[in-house]
């Protein structure tokens, strides 16, 4: 969404817009409009962290001094200027991580960048979260908080690009179930569950094949589910194509059955808005999160139970009229989708105050 919100406010042509970023393809993409200035490398490493916060971007602050400063990574700046702050970390309105198996050393880094979190709300002005269970959720903690607006993101611009000739997945067998985990690895996904599904359909020959984008490299853990995905490989009840740019994503969508996400906790779940784009029914969690999203457009399941999860597949797509209906509901949601004025109005708004 980063990139997408950035393109939007681009469109703001009477301001400058100045981004402040790591040196990486997407933002190097953007256009010459936009002035970047790339955040050191060597000031991205953990134990030279506290350089970049406390020295190097102040001085970025002191040069620019920004009308409005908005924030979209973890943690707000320091900053004396007006701040907007979009936060899209789930993790900082948990207050306990149950059935997300974190190492206590995972466990100490996400306490610490709570703390930062709570302790830099006070150089933030506005505070926008994606869903009104989020905003419950921060609000619940009795700290003292900014204004708190909720708006949904944007619906991503990958979604808009045309590219059917791109062939990513082999042939599959006549009458193959093929869904989609479109994710990278992160603990909080909850993607092991889906290794006991798919042992599941390979026991009672069930014709369902899941499609992984799983990059093992990116994070510790996915190395070894990467692994344990081998055999089901083996046996077409599993593909894993890897990381997937944002271009083929709408091919990669359009050549499966429907998608399927059983993270426990999500600030919003962008794989929704993905499946009722492209007219696919949507699996995930039943949390909080995604029945605010979702609604009547997605089948919920026990993200803990391989076997609700494989008779919530079963069913869908055992019975055409509960599909369809799905795709309706889905469709009928997004219709209307347009986040963009209310981001274009809110920035409008916060640069005139």
């Amino acid at each position: 969404m980063t990139i997408d919100l950035i393109q939007l406010l681009n469109e703001l042509t009477r301001y400058e817009l100045i981004i402040i970023s790591p040196s990486i393809k997407k933002f190097q993409k953007l256009p010459s409009t936009i002035e970047k200035i790339y955040t050191p490398d060597i000031l991205l490493r953990p134990v030279l962290r506290w350089w970049l916060d406390f020295i190097w971007l102040p001085r970025m602050m002191r040069k620019y001094k920004p009308h409005l400063l908005i924030t979209m990574g973890n943690l707000p700046a320091r900053s004396r200027y007006p701040q907007l702050m979009l936060n899209d970390n789930a993790f900082v309105s948990q207050k306990n991580y149950a059935g997300i198996p974190l190492t206590r050393g995972e466990r100490l880094k996400h306490a610490i960048r709570k703390k930062l979190f709570w302790s830099r709300m006070r150089y933030v002005n506005r505070l926008v979260v994606q869903t009104q269970t989020e905003k419950t959720r921060l609000e619940s903690f009795g700290r003292k908080l900014p204004k708190i607006e909720v708006i949904p993101p944007l619906i991503p611009s990958h979604l808009r690009l045309d590219r059917e000739s791109d062939i990513l997945l082999p042939r599959r067998k006549k009458g193959t179930i093929r869904l989609l985990c479109l994710s990278y690895y992160w603990k909080h996904k909850n993607i092991e569950i889906l290794t006991k599904v798919l042992q599941l359909a390979s026991d009672s020959n069930y014709p369902l094949q899941l499609v992984f984008t799983l990059n093992d490299k990116r994070v510790k853990g996915g190395k070894k589910l990467v692994r344990q995905l081998t055999p089901f490989i083996d046996n077409e009840h599993a593909i894993n194509v890897g990381n997937i740019p944002g271009a083929r994503v709408k091919s990669l969508i359009e050549q499966c059955d429907g998608l399927i996400l059983p993270s426990i906790i999500e600030t919003f779940g962008l794989n929704s808005l993905e499946a009722w784009h492209c007219n696919k029914p949507f699996f995930v969690a039943d949390k909080p999160f995604a029945r605010e999203v979702c609604q009547n457009a997605a089948k919920y399941f026990d993200p803990f139970d391989a076997d609700a999860i494989f008779l919530a597949i079963k069913e869908v797509f055992s019975k055409e009229e509960v599909r369809e209906k799905l795709i309706l509901n889905g469709t009928s949601l997004i219709k209307n989708w347009d986040s963009s004025k209310k981001y274009l109005a809110l920035i409008t708004n916060s640069l005139d105050e």
